[in-house]
């Protein structure tokens, strides 16, 4: 294995340009045989049924996709190893859904930022036209890798990961075959190749966006991360983005290897003139509002963007105006509610990032539950304002997603068709609803 010294210095724009032509070879393989093998709408309920974690595997299956299944569905890990991933689960659980709300407001609109990796997106048009389901997929996902005992046979996460690497394979695939609209792996863009759609660089950008920007959302709101929390969460990720394909070389060792990797990426393909970004952004920021509009509106949404992303560039890659004097005043007030309280002890002895709140947060409270936005135990508000913005988004789209499923047509974000839903959208542990105080929250 390289060293820290060798590992960096490996990681030249010329080495980023080559590994932006290298794919997945294993998914790339069992992803060549479905589409060799089945007619064009039975490729795409199958790869539609791959993005719902809940789908079993079919014993049917051609036997070289169940190949694939096989040969990436054993995680070995040491002793020590499975200690740092059974930590990073109580991470979770202690910051479950300020980590999903780094997902709305600074990671994937980051991704976005980014227009070669975001013109997939815009291809696909999944998150443009079926926005919530995209979301929810996502956070699903989250929930799925971060389970206790994820990465074990029986585990939630080692079959999430199967989907998703084999779903990115297809993906790939359908892209670079499509005649009528030709993706050209040889363009450039601001000196970065365009290379192959999901290539091994734009993995790694992603996988990072939920580890170190994760991280460092955290750390803006206030919560305070010591380096052993920072170190489990940042292995965690890396090993999931091992199982989802990227190359050992590409993939940093270290937080500190990370973030040089990281903005090497983000000083080449963050665009200030982005074609994708606006359209993206403003998709999800309106399935947002969607389900956030009774009491935060969708231009207070994009403050907390613009907290959180700390970038110039965010005004022009994504389209969002910059703030004047009487909007920034305004966003300070949203700013101020999402800001995290110190963790305290509950009567267990647990560690929950929950406490009484002020004056201010209470009349927060009050308002919201006006808006019918109440838990069982509201007496005793004891979540900050962006948990609380966070389960409600969560809340609000199973909701919409249940109602679509159900055949529904007047719910927010609701996809184009109907599709068959097995259990709730987002399903977290019963450790982590009790801890969030989610029994009126129906996820």
């Amino acid at each position: 294995m390289l060293n820290n010294m060798d590992r960096t210095a490996l990681w030249t724009n010329e080495y980023l340009d080559k590994m932006r032509f290298h794919g997945d070879p294993v998914a790339d393989a069992a992803a060549e045989a479905l589409f060799q093998d089945e007619n064009q709408p039975n490729i795409f309920r199958f790869l539609k049924d791959l993005a719902r974690n809940d789908s079993p595997i079919s014993p049917d299956l051609d036997p070289r996709l169940r190949d694939y299944f096989e040969k990436t569905g054993t995680l070995l890990c040491t002793p020590e190893e499975e200690l740092l991933l059974d930590e990073s689960v109580a991470f979770f659980e202690n910051h479950g859904f300020r980590i999903l709300g780094m997902l709305f407001f600074k990671s994937l609109p980051t991704g976005y930022m980014c227009e070669q990796p975001s013109k997939v997106l815009h291809e696909t048009k999944l998150l443009v036209e079926q926005a919530t389901r995209r979301v929810l997929e996502t956070a699903q996902f989250i929930f799925d890798v971060s389970n206790p005992g994820w990465y074990k046979p029986e585990g939630s996460g080692i079959r999430a990961i199967q989907k998703v690497r084999l779903m990115h394979a297809g993906m790939r695939h359908m892209i670079l075959k499509d005649l009528e609209q030709p993706w050209d792996k040889n363009s450039v863009k601001e000196g970065v190749p365009n290379g192959v759609p999901i290539n091994q660089v734009d993995k790694v950008l992603t996988c990072q966006l939920f580890s170190l920007a994760v991280l460092e959302g955290l750390k803006k709101m206030g919560v305070k991360l010591s380096p052993r929390e920072e170190e489990v969460h940042f292995f965690h990720w890396r090993v999931v983005g091992l199982m989802l394909g990227i190359e050992e070389e590409l993939m940093p060792n270290t937080l500190q290897e990370g973030w040089y990797l990281q903005n090497q990426i983000y000083n080449r393909q963050i665009n200030t003139v982005n074609q994708y970004g606006k359209t993206l952004n403003d998709a999800l920021m309106d399935v947002i509002a969607q389900h956030t509009g009774k009491f935060i509106d969708r231009e207070r949404l994009q403050d907390v963007e613009v907290f959180f992303i700390e970038n110039q560039k965010i005004f022009t890659s994504l389209g969002i105006p910059e703030p004047t004097f009487w909007d920034k005043f305004k966003s300070d007030i949203i700013l101020h509610l999402i800001s995290a309280k110190d963790n305290h002890h509950d009567e267990s002895g647990g560690k929950l990032p929950m406490r009484k709140h002020g004056l201010l947060d209470r009349v927060f409270h009050f308002i919201s539950k006006l808006f019918g936005y109440e838990t069982e135990k509201s007496n005793a508000f004891k979540m900050d304002a962006f948990e609380f913005l966070c389960k409600t988004i969560l809340a609000s789209m199973t909701k919409s997603q249940e109602a679509a499923a159900a055949g529904g047509s007047n719910a927010p974000g609701a996809p184009a068709a109907p599709f068959v839903k097995t259990k709730p959208a987002v399903e977290g542990e019963v450790t982590l609803i009790r801890k969030w105080e989610l029994e009126g929250w129906n996820i």
